[in-house]
């Protein structure tokens, strides 16, 4: 099974069938700090949460984000929730 990966910019669907959560890079704007949660959900943030809620310090710079070396499966599908004032890009890595 090859990874996959979708970038998105605000809160929205990263796979809508059951897939394995590899991990995700955050890049931040430098002055507002992004709240990312992962969901196993096909179209919400209904579901439980694969990614506790996090809120990530953009002030340090670089990248934030976890990878996990055996990956998390998701029955229902893949969801993520960014709650962000500024500019911010999830990148999230999948199976």
């Amino acid at each position: 099974m090859t990874t996959s990966h979708k970038k998105l910019t605000s809160s929205g669907i990263v796979s809508n069938r059951p897939c394995v959560l590899n991990g995700f890079l955050i890049g931040v704007d430098g002055t507002n700090d992004p709240t990312i949660t992962l969901y196993d959900d096909d179209n919400s943030a209904d579901g439980n949460e694969v990614a506790p809620t996090n809120t990530y310090d953009s002030s340090l710079l670089g990248l934030n984000g976890a990878m996990f070396i055996e990956g998390v499966k998701c029955n229902k599908g893949l969801y993520c929730e960014i709650t962000c004032a500024g500019a911010v890009e999830v990148t999230i890595y999948y199976k």
